[in-house]
């Protein structure tokens, strides 16, 4: 009653043993490594911008030479990530596909440069 089971029987949650599927970790490390080196390269731009305005300039042109400077290098840091991780998990994905692991056993160091080569 109301999705509740009458058996005494546990109730199993499907289970994929590959994990979660090609777009799931596409998205999901394109989104963290974008907004990861976004943070960090926004942080470098606006140290940067508030090292390189004129120091006795007025506060709405130091506040504008701080966002300048997080928009420039924070953007140009977060599309440069996103992309390496969406060639990463092309190639990862790639790698399952055709069972990399079965072939050259279970070494880390092979999976590591076949994705660095292929990328």
């Amino acid at each position: 009653m109301f999705g509740v089971q009458t058996r005494n029987e546990p109730d199993y949650l499907e289970y994929d043993i590959r994990g979660r599927g090609y777009m799931e970790r596409l998205f999901f490390n394109c989104g963290a490594s974008y907004l990861g080196f976004m943070l960090g390269g926004g942080v470098y731009g606006t140290v940067q911008g508030l090292r390189l305005a004129p120091a006795n300039a007025p506060l709405r042109v130091r506040t504008n030479a701080l966002m300048n400077g997080f928009g420039k290098h924070g953007a140009t840091a977060g599309n440069a990530a996103g992309a390496v991780a969406l060639m990463f998990t092309s190639f990862e994905s790639m790698a399952e596909s055709v069972e990399l692991d079965k072939i050259c056993g279970d070494q880390a160091w092979v999976r590591c440069s076949v994705f660095s080569v292929n990328a």
